[in-house]
């Protein structure tokens, strides 16, 4: 098993979607689709899609707009698709677009939505 080296740990918020918008920086070209949260940290989100993507990687930012289960509080996170899969799961790195303390009340609501095995 491989060491984890990243610095903020992943979390799997149980039944989170997201609204995504990506954006081709070359063409301009948008497209809009929805998918449910795999995993997240301070600094990344893993998205598994509803619908595969149609867009190559390149340089491609992406828009994510999650909706609070609890408090229905949408928030936005900005950043750049580091990795697609299949064209059905995407890792996205926002770790340079958001300062850690704006982060806070995502992350305290989205870590009581984890699944704690019993």
């Amino acid at each position: 098993m491989a060491i984890e080296k990243r610095s903020h740990q992943r979390f799997v918020p149980e039944g989170l979607l997201a609204d995504i918008k990506i954006i081709a920086a070359q063409s301009g070209v948008i497209q809009i689709t929805q998918g449910v949260v795999m995993d997240m940290s301070y600094t990344g989100i893993r998205i598994h899609l509803l619908t595969p993507l149609s867009l190559e990687i390149g340089s491609l930012q992406i828009k994510i707009t999650l909706t609070m289960p609890e408090s229905g509080i949408p928030i936005t996170i900005n950043g750049m698709i580091k990795r697609i899969s299949d064209d059905i799961e995407l890792g996205c790195y926002f770790g340079n677009n958001h300062l850690e303390n704006d982060l806070d009340p995502l992350m305290f609501e989205c870590v009581k939505l984890v699944k704690i095995p019993r």
